[in-house]
């Protein structure tokens, strides 16, 4: 009988040494597995217990052989639990290996997006440099335009209109040297003298006798200017300076 039984202890003491030998192994292994990945250092350390555990119930089974069958399947069960555990372990390590390649690649294509904005918006600020140093000649040349604009729509309205017809001085052409200064009129200057002679105007005495509709007429033909005449007075002003410069008789 008791060689029977410790014949039985002998086999149990070898099934025994083989799973402490595994365990033992499996430890080895799951403390490869913390070295080699710190994003699953808590599930290792899960396993690392449940390990610790059945460290304790081999321990207590070579104390007391009492019951050592079932406390070895209770360790068969969960040693095989360990073994998921690792096998899930390795799942995860490699998923996170694959997750480590992916943030790499995002993060090179990233760095890359970054300094194609760094050279487009050091293009921007270049090109912004430039049209700010254009500025001024853009406000002069549209300026220039509207001054020409202008000047095209006084043209063509004396192209489409018909010439205003004011009485010559005494029926007769006026000549260069008795013409007015017309600009000593407040608001006629060189182009507006110009323009007036166009249409035939060269003496005090020719605008200070204008009517409503000759003031309509020579408006349009002023046309940027063409506020200027009631602005400025003319009439007012050309009935002043034609007896200054002649006397008293107009």
């Amino acid at each position: 009988m008791e060689s029977a039984w410790q014949a039985r202890a002998d086999s149990q003491a070898s099934v025994l040494k083989g799973t402490r030998e595994r365990l033992e192994a499996a430890s080895a292994t799951l403390e490869e597995l913390k070295t080699a990945s710190t994003e699953t250092g808590h599930k290792l350390g899960s396993v690392q217990a449940s390990l610790d555990r059945d460290r304790a119930a081999v321990q207590s089974l070579r104390e007391a052989s009492v019951g050592v069958a079932g406390s070895l399947d209770s360790l068969s069960a969960n040693f095989s639990d360990a073994q998921s555990r690792l096998a899930e372990l390795e799942s995860l390590t490699s998923q996170g290996e694959q997750s480590n390649a992916r943030f790499e690649e995002i993060e090179t294509r990233h760095q890359s997006a970054l300094r194609q904005t760094a050279e487009k918006a050091a293009g921007l600020e270049k090109r912004l440099s430039e049209l700010e140093l254009l500025s001024p000649r853009i406000d002069e040349s549209e300026a220039r335009l509207r001054a020409l604009e202008s000047a095209q729509a006084g043209a063509k309205a004396e192209a489409e209109s018909p010439r205003i017809r004011i009485p010559r001085e005494r029926g007769r052409r006026i000549r260069a040297r008795e013409r007015d200064d017309l600009k000593q009129i407040r608001g006629i200057g060189p182009v507006i003298e110009r323009i007036l002679h166009r249409q035939g105007v060269y003496l005090y005495r020719q605008i200070a006798e204008w009517s409503d509709k000759d003031v309509e007429r020579i408006s349009r033909k002023l046309g940027a200017f063409k506020d200027r005449i009631r602005r400025d007075r003319w009439i007012r002003s050309a009935g002043q300076l034609h007896p200054r410069k002649y006397g008293g008789a107009r």
